[in-house]
């Protein structure tokens, strides 16, 4: 767990209407109970990655809101274009987060 910041959770589920998705949300009540999270169809483009985070409604918790430092965006995108490749190497996964 995070101590200071903010968290992020990333997630891949294939089911067989949609096949394979990426979510990315903040973690806990945010993601749950607040349903602040973003979903893309696998393959995911770096431009998609991007997009996901940009998408939250805790996107400026994400910037540096009020003074706070700011998260590395970058590392977070590349972290979900990273699960595309996790998904593709894990076809027998259901659901990996």
């Amino acid at each position: 767990m995070v101590q200071t910041g903010v968290e992020l959770v990333v997630g891949v589920a294939h089911g067989p209407l949609f096949g394979s998705l990426v979510m990315v949300g903040q973690v806990g009540v945010h993601t749950d109970l607040l349903r602040d999270r973003s979903f893309r169809s696998l393959p995911l483009t770096d431009r998609d990655a991007a997009a996901m985070w940009r998408e939250l409604r805790a996107a400026p918790l994400l910037t540096g809101y009020r003074g706070t430092p700011a998260m590395d965006t970058e590392r977070s995108s590349s972290c979900c274009s990273g699960s595309r490749s996790l998904r593709m190497t894990c076809q027998s996964c259901q659901s990996l987060t």
